[in-house]
C-alpha cells in the first residue's frame, strides 16, 4: 500500500503541531485515521447504516447545543455525551453544519470575545486566558480570521461607540 504525499503532509504537520490547539488536533488525528483506514478498505470507514437526515441534523444541533453550554468539551467528551463515535461525530457535523467542531468552538469563543470587547474588557492577555485561547496572539489571530478585525481595533470601536451620544 502507498500513502499518498498529502496523507503524509498531514501526518507530519499534525505531528508538528503547530497552532493548532488539543481540540483541533484530536479532529485532525480523527479524520486522518479515517482517512488512512479508507486507503486499506472503505468498509471500514462506511460500515453501518447511514443516518438518516433528521437523525444526522438533530445529532449537529444536540453538538452545537453542548458546545455552547461548554466549548472547552473535547471530542471524545462530547461524542460519547452524544452516544456516537467522534468520527461519526466530526463527520456529521461537518458535513450538516458546513465546518469542524474545532472551527465552531473558536467561533463561539470569538462571539464570547467580542461580547466581552463590547462590554470593556481591557486586558487581551485576560481576556484570551479567559476564554480558552492558547494565548494572546492566538486570540488575536482567531479574532481576525473571523471578523476581518484585531481584537484592538475592535476595543477601540466598541469603546466610541460607548462614548458618543445617543441619537434619537
Amino acid at each position: 500500500m502507498s500513502i499518498s504525499a498529502q496523507l503524509d503532509l498531514r501526518q507530519r504537520l499534525l505531528l508538528a503541531g503547530g497552532d493548532a490547539d488539543e481540540h483541533e488536533r484530536y479532529e485532525r488525528a480523527v479524520g486522518l485515521v479515517a482517512d488512512a483506514l479508507a486507503l486499506i478498505d472503505d468498509r471500514r470507514v462506511s460500515a453501518g447504516r447511514p443516518a438518516a437526515g433528521g437523525a444526522r441534523r438533530a445529532l449537529a444541533d444536540a453538538a452545537r447545543e453542548a458546545l455552547t453550554e461548554d466549548p472547552d468539551r473535547s471530542l471524545p467528551e462530547l461524542a460519547h455525551a452524544l452516544a456516537t463515535s467522534p468520527h461519526h461525530l466530526s463527520r456529521v457535523f461537518r458535513a450538516e453544519v458546513g465546518h469542524t467542531i474545532s472551527r465552531h468552538r473558536m467561533r463561539l469563543r470569538t462571539r464570547a470575545a467580542l461580547e466581552r470587547l463590547h462590554d470593556g474588557e481591557e486586558s487581551l492577555a485576560r481576556l484570551a486566558a479567559d476564554l480558552g485561547f492558547a494565548d494572546q496572539s492566538h486570540l488575536c489571530r482567531v479574532v481576525r480570521d473571523e471578523t476581518g478585525r484585531v481584537p484592538s481595533a475592535l476595543r477601540r470601536i466598541f469603546s466610541e461607540q460607548r462614548r458618543a451620544p445617543a441619537r434619537g
